[in-house]
């Protein structure tokens, strides 16, 4: 199972980076695992930002700002996710055990 973290955002492009670092260095398969950002439209630091992060596990949404609240934000982000497992977190999550994503997939597997 693939593990997508949901990440709405605004002009905080150094927290873009420092989630995302945390996630490649804690990760034990960090072939699993993406990340999705939502960010508005008129937000050219965070913009800026993913083009500098983009790959086939990190993607974006770029919507109008003010168009929803935060749930509609994750809602966007898991229309262009691709895994099974999704976490909705902010961009000041930071991932610090080792290994977090195989105790989330073991739990996962045992139901």
């Amino acid at each position: 199972m693939k593990i997508s973290l949901l990440c709405p955002t605004r002009k905080r492009p150094d927290f873009m980076q420092s989630l995302w670092d945390s996630v490649v260095s804690t990760s034990h398969n960090i072939q699993n695992i993406e990340l999705v950002f939502r960010i508005d439209e008129d937000d050219k630091e965070a913009i800026d930002k993913f083009e500098e992060m983009k790959s086939s596990q990190v993607k974006v949404v770029i919507g109008k700002r003010g168009s929803g609240n935060l749930s509609k934000m994750w809602n966007e982000c898991c229309e262009v996710s691709s895994g099974e497992i999704l976490m909705h977190c902010g961009d000041d999550i930071r991932f610090r055990t080792v290994g977090w994503d195989k105790v989330v997939l073991d739990e996962f597997e045992k139901y």
